[in-house]
């Protein structure tokens, strides 16, 4: 059997006793191979520094922090956490919250921070839900929480993430050499603040929205201004993108989501056309126009005053299906077609 070098491919040939032994096939490809594993290990280690600097690094300690563990990073491969730290880093602007369907802090269980627990839903609805849990979604129960694995108050940022580090293994690495880790935007104000006032703790910062760290830094120093920017996102096409991500997982549910999302598609043709509703997205009919049916293709509310009472009716039914309810699509299209003008 042919023995190739590790570095170039070639083939190592049999002329030492070392035969058995030997990785590379020249002084010079074992060198190179040697810099590779430097730089790389080093690339690892600016990697941990920085994430404790990252946002959605920093909302997973948060996280574990609000469950006290962080065994709410169970049932993770490679694959998984990289989607999960996407869904969180990718959260839209606006009154978008991201919402657990196991809760983070249930009686007798936890939800993990898994991406096929999570929903993008809207602020007004999570908060009314709370801390509420109908079925479905990934949880582990308080009686597997081990004492090792607990986060409390006391722990700082880097602590946790210690901690994190050590539950996940190998994933941590692997995860760093394939992502691009950028700092937090909201470094140049935690700098700031610390400037002002350095016996403040740098951690429990990085944890705070920028609005918080504005009024604080405006607070310190009344002499500065700041521009406070809050992006705003259409809430209608991300309950839409939901339903169609958690169809895609398929399973006995995927069919009432499908007649739920075409019912929502045709929601949208009737509110588009009162512009006080404030429902538009650009993007809207290039990506969900093919599942408009003929007969709602002029859809248009029968009393355009009640648009808030309907967008509402819409909102709170898709947010009940993506926290795992069920649905009765019948009733739900009967009163969704009393909305709107005879359908032709």
């Amino acid at each position: 059997m042919t023995k190739l070098c590790k570095e170039c491919k070639t083939p190592i040939t049999d002329r030492t006793r070392q035969y058995k032994n030997k990785k590379y096939c020249s002084v010079n490809c074992r060198k190179i191979a040697s810099r590779r594993k430097l730089t790389a290990e080093a690339r690892i280690r600016k990697g941990k520094s920085l994430l404790v600097q990252v946002p959605h690094i920093i909302y997973l300690i948060k996280e574990c922090r609000r469950a006290e563990t962080v065994q709410i990073l169970s049932n993770h491969n490679l694959e998984s956490f990289t989607k999960t730290m996407d869904f969180i880093k990718n959260k839209p602007k606006g009154d978008i919250e991201i919402c657990h369907i196991a809760p983070a802090r249930g009686k007798n269980s936890i939800g993990l921070l898994h991406y096929e627990n999570l929903f993008y839903g809207g602020a007004y609805q999570n908060r009314n839900f709370g801390n509420n849990y109908i079925s479905g979604g990934l949880k582990i129960k308080r009686s597997q929480l081990m004492k090792k694995w607990a986060v409390d108050e006391s722990m700082d940022n880097n602590t946790i993430l210690k901690k994190v580090e050590d539950f996940l293994g190998d994933i941590i690495e692997s995860y760093i050499e394939i992502s691009r880790l950028q700092k937090s935007k909201k470094r140049s104000r935690v700098e700031a603040i610390l400037k002002i006032d350095p016996d403040r703790d740098i951690g429990h910062l990085f944890c705070q929205n920028r609005k918080h760290l504005d009024d604080l830094l405006l607070a310190l120093s009344q002499n500065r201004t700041l521009s406070c920017y809050s992006g705003s996102e259409s809430k209608y096409i991300i309950y839409v993108d939901e339903l169609t991500r958690f169809i895609s997982y398929g399973g006995k549910r995927a069919r009432t989501l499908r007649k739920l999302r075409t019912l929502m598609v045709a929601g949208y043709v009737a509110l588009e056309k009162i512009k006080e509703s404030q429902t538009y997205n650009e993007v809207f009919y290039e990506r969900y126009g093919s599942l408009i049916k003929p007969k709602y293709t002029h859809a248009a509310l029968k009393n355009p005053g009640k648009w808030s009472r309907f967008k509402d009716f819409i909102y709170e039914a898709v947010f009940i299906a993506l926290q795992g309810g069920q649905i009765d699509i019948k009733s739900f299209r009967k009163e969704f077609k009393l909305y709107l003008k005879r359908l032709k």
